[in-house]
């Protein structure tokens, strides 16, 4: 369910005990981690994550939660997300990505350098438009899905109890022979085979469930009962589909696939039955070797960010991966098989066939010789800047964003010391670039600058400094969390003032109040934060944590008398999660809105 406005404070705790039992419930659903042991050559480094979210429709995806290692971060109005000088592995990685409204995703990686990194999701909205009576059970089909679910199979996620009402189901077919197909799935192709080694799965189609009762009760099928999932296979793959083959569901503590269920094909149908729905991967495991290489244009210059598809010619294994700043990637491929690569098309340009198009097989883990692409009479730009916030210190946590023909081309990253330096890809030397720096500290954008494309743009220093949005950082040491919220910042003007924000869950995941003496205006000056009007409730990768505030005050530093003007300040305060735990210290600052 997807609120229309957040909650107030008054009504929050009501809230609150519903999300902590959905937290147990969803935290009893997560596997352990067993069988599988990790490569004891992995390596680490650090390095910097930037990510895109999009919709169905291309367009960004605002205030999703990311987790990355026990770190979380939100989406901007761009869909974009970053964490800055964190440390990464040679083997799994995972981000994870959660949207009120949308099915979880997630984006499984490695690396084996320091280097400047990119990734791309594609959320999938949940669409209830099926349904069916869980005493009675039922069938439902939806884009070449059909699941037959027995009488009284369901239960609340959250308790476990059984559960006899209306079932709303939404269920997302995620076509392997339609574009974009990798950025809709979660993970990568990475799964866990029956000897406990890592392989490749080709896949032949996923399908996404969710059901929900009424209000957005979250449901499951009960752990003993089962469901008949029966999915079609696009015609252009019958040919190379094998009798029977695994289904596949992601854990998210292994960053694999890992095995739950095995599909017969009848005719055009996969078969099988499941008693664990969300994503269903009906796919082939192959052995695998890491592949790793690096791309260049005809001068020799590193192609960074680009996306590359791979596949077979046979067996339906296809995937794709972005290289890191300086043109290198790192992959899994099915071992003893040729190699497809392809580098994708970027904006206009149009790449004409590799040379080598074909790489392999490779019987072990390899590195490619450099491969070449012709990006014909476009333009191969480095692009250099030095974005400097308000305050004339270096952006940390920012980036700079390119449009091109109307769209965003790409985003590129800055360094801790507020340094950019990055290169792009155009194919059509009329077309002029843009480039808008965005602050993710406070908010804010520097105006736009455009250039003729040439093979360097440099920018000097770019003031990111407007009007900053309403904002709320929040800094937990002790947990390692550091997050600003600039949407559905609330404040509310009486005697007791009231600070709210929904970052990065809804109902707000932040309140604080504190009283003055006058209902009229805000005046600077220090506050104690009235006790049990404030809280915190951190999201986390299956559910939530709570912490009941203890102590804090507020500093006003900018007053306000007029609706409209601005109110800034800082916090500082002590939360635990229960008597028994030690308090733990939350800092803070902000901007919100008088009203």
């Amino acid at each position: 369910m997807e609120y229309k406005q957040s909650i107030k404070l008054k009504d929050m705790y009501k809230y609150l005990l519903v999300l902590i039992s959905v937290c147990f419930a969803m935290t009893g659903c997560v596997k352990d981690q067993n069988e599988f042991i990790k490569n004891t050559e992995e390596r680490f480094y650090s390095s910097g994550i930037l990510g895109i979210v999009q919709d169905e429709e291309g367009q960004p995806i605002e205030g999703a939660s990311v987790e990355y290692e026990g770190l979380f971060t939100l989406t901007d109005v761009n869909g974009v997300y970053q964490f800055n000088n964190v440390e990464v592995s040679s083997e799994l990685n995972i981000v994870i990505i959660q949207k009120s409204g949308f099915q979880s995703a997630s984006r499984v990686f490695s690396t084996d350098r320091s280097a400047s990194l990119q990734l791309k999701n594609t959320l999938l909205r949940n669409e209830f438009n099926l349904s069916f009576l869980a005493s009675t059970g039922g069938s439902i089909s939806e884009n070449n899905i059909t699941i037959e679910f027995p009488a009284n199979a369901i239960v609340e996620r959250s308790s476990g109890n059984p559960y006899s009402g209306q079932v709303f189901v939404s269920i997302k077919n995620i076509d392997v022979t339609t574009p974009g197909f990798f950025n809709r799935m979660p993970g990568s192709t990475d799964a866990l085979n029956d000897a406990g080694a890592i392989a490749v799965l080709a896949t032949y189609g996923i399908a996404a469930v969710v059901m929900e009762g009424p209000l957005g009760l979250p449901l499951k099928l009960a752990n003993d009962q089962q469901a008949r999932i029966e999915m079609k296979i696009p015609s252009p793959l019958l040919s190379e589909c094998p009798s029977e083959l695994s289904v596949w569901g992601m854990d998210h503590k292994l960053k694999l696939w890992k095995k739950k269920g095995i599909a017969k094909l009848v005719n055009d149908t996969y078969q099988g039955s499941l008693s664990d729905l969300d994503y269903c991967n009906f796919g082939f495991p192959f052995n695998s070797v890491k592949l790793q290489g690096r791309i260049i244009d005809k001068s020799g210059k590193n192609l960074g960010h680009m996306s590359l598809s791979l596949n077979t010619d046979l067996d339906n294994f296809k995937t794709t991966c972005i290289t890191d700043d300086q043109g290198q990637f790192t992959v899994m491929v099915p071992q003893d098989r040729a190699i497809d690569l392809h580098v994708l098309s970027t904006s206009d340009c149009q790449f004409p066939d590799l040379e080598p198009s074909r790489l392999g097989p490779f019987t072990d883990h390899s590195e490619v010789n450099q491969i070449t692409v012709d990006i014909n009479t476009g333009t191969y730009t480095r692009v250099e800047a030095q974005l400097i916030s308000c305050n004339g210190q270096p952006v940390q946590n920012g980036y700079l964003a390119v449009m091109y023909k109307g769209s965003f081309l790409t985003f590129l990253p800055a360094g801790v010391d507020g340094s950019v330096v990055g290169n792009i890809v155009t194919c059509d030397n009329n077309a002029q670039i843009s480039f808008t720096a965005i602050n993710n500290e406070s908010s804010e954008k520097s105006d736009a600058q455009t250039f003729d494309p040439s093979s360097l743009i440099q920018m000097g220093t770019v003031i990111v400094c407007k009007e900053e949005s309403d904002f709320i950082r929040v800094k937990i040491p002790d947990l390692n969390y550091d997050t600003t919220a600039y949407t559905n910042v609330l404040f509310e003007n009486n005697k007791m003032k009231t600070l709210e924000a929904s970052l990065p869950i809804n109902p707000p995941f932040f309140g604080i109040s504190w009283e003055e003496s006058d209902s009229t205006k805000v005046t600077p000056g220090v506050y104690d934060i009235l006790l049990n009007q404030a809280y915190v409730a951190l999201a986390k990768e299956m559910g939530y944590d709570f912490y009941k505030v203890r102590m804090g005050k507020v500093t006003i530093t900018q007053g306000a008398n007029l609706e409209g003007k601005a109110i800034r300040g800082s916090f500082q305060m002590e939360m635990r999660e229960s008597v028994k735990q030690n308090m733990i210290q939350v800092l803070g600052t902000f901007k919100a809105t008088f009203k």
